[in-house]
């Protein structure tokens, strides 16, 4: 069984514009969930999330994601039962504890997190394929650009080819 949830965008195109706080993708996050006894069938937690931070004075750099701040979010994550995520408002609950939690590690700068897809699955062959969709690969990203470069028959030729 996996439940999939994806959130969508209530802003107008004029309010993203206007925005200057700077966004961090912290791409996909697998974590195993703890259990309530050994009974409990195995469930896997998969985000894909980003981290929007808050609007930065011209001369701030943009932090980046502190090797000690994923490992914080994966205990955090890791630590939280499936009663804790199994509908969207509790994965909110957890995901503004996990703003404070990161937030040390980011010098305070963290505004909010957002999901852009979550699920919960049961086997690792759903895992998988939650991190390989959410993954870009450098050569996904070299051939979107040569994609644009010559065209659909490059597409074709490995539909055909693959």
């Amino acid at each position: 069984v996996i439940f999939v949830w994806k959130k969508t965008s209530g802003q107008k195109a004029s309010q993203v514009a206007a925005s200057n706080a700077p966004v961090i993708h912290m791409g996909p996050v697998t974590v195993n969930l703890d259990k309530d006894s050994s009974n409990d069938p195995d469930r896997y937690l998969c985000l894909d999330m980003d981290v929007n931070l808050k609007e930065l004075m011209p001369d701030q750099k943009i932090p980046g994601i502190h090797p000690g701040a994923m490992e914080a979010a994966v205990i955090f994550l890791s630590s939280l039962v499936y009663n804790n995520v199994k509908d969207f408002s509790k994965i909110k609950q957890q995901v503004k504890k996990l703003v404070d939690i990161l937030n040390p590690y980011m010098h305070g700068v963290v505004d909010k997190i957002v999901i852009n897809h979550v699920i919960i699955a049961d086997n690792m062959d759903k895992v998988e394929e939650f991190i390989i969709e959410h993954t870009p690969s450098k050569e996904a990203q070299a051939g979107k650009a040569q994609e644009g470069k010559s065209g659909q028959n490059a597409g074709k030729a490995q539909k055909a080819g693959g």
